[in-house]
């Protein structure tokens, strides 16, 4: 809490000093009454419980399709989902063999009280870059749905990429990639890519 605290701090002297060069520094009413709201913005909120829902060890089916209109292919992973900083984010990791290659994958998801949005970072030993989004949750169909953009300059072209994850049962949910930019869809729409069904190990 005392480290919370002192954050707090830090983030609203350092908007004092950029609001003084301008104006009026705020009275003191004020900066306690934004120190409050930065320290209760700071704690793991009700969207938090999803995150420890999801905590656990999984059996993780993998369907990817190398092309649109292509054959899927089926791997087998194992993954184990773990709360990370007070239960602000969960960490994944997973590991198996993709195209008959070792391949592992880790993924930070959390939810950002401020913009009100679910977020994440997915890094995998298929690269040595990250890929990132943020989105909502859609609560009737247990359904988070989180956009994201990646340059790549080797194929010279910006991916435009869904992430969702889809809540089936307490037991049971799913993460897809879908992609939205031409250049992976073949002209279509989009192209689901990636499907991965997670089962939570007995």
């Amino acid at each position: 809490m005392r480290q919370i605290a002192t954050v707090a701090i830090v983030v609203v002297m350092a908007l004092t000093v950029s609001v003084s060069a301008q104006q009026a520094a705020p009275s003191p009413d004020s900066l306690q009454k934004l120190m409050a709201t930065y320290m209760e913005l700071a704690q793991p909120g009700p969207e938090h419980q999803l995150l420890n829902d999801m905590a656990g060890k999984w059996n993780m089916e993998l369907t990817m399709w190398p092309q649109p209109g292509g054959e899927p292919m089926k791997s087998n992973l194992t993954g184990e989902f773990n709360l990370i900083l007070g239960g602000r984010f969960l960490q994944s990791t997973s590991k198996g063999k993709i195209f008959g290659m070792d391949s592992e994958t880790m993924q930070i998801l959390g939810f950002d009280r401020r913009s009100k949005k679910y977020t994440l970072v997915a890094f995998d030993t298929r690269g040595t870059y990250s890929v990132s989004a943020a989105g909502t949750m859609d609560p009737k169909t247990s359904t988070m749905t989180l956009y994201g953009e990646d340059v790549d300059p080797v194929m010279n072209m910006v991916q435009k990429y869904d992430f969702v994850i889809k809540v089936i049962d307490k037991d049971t949910h799913s993460w897809s990639i879908i992609f939205k930019n031409p250049e992976m869809t073949g002209g279509a729409a989009e192209f689901k890519m990636i499907e991965i069904l997670c089962k939570q190990a007995k």
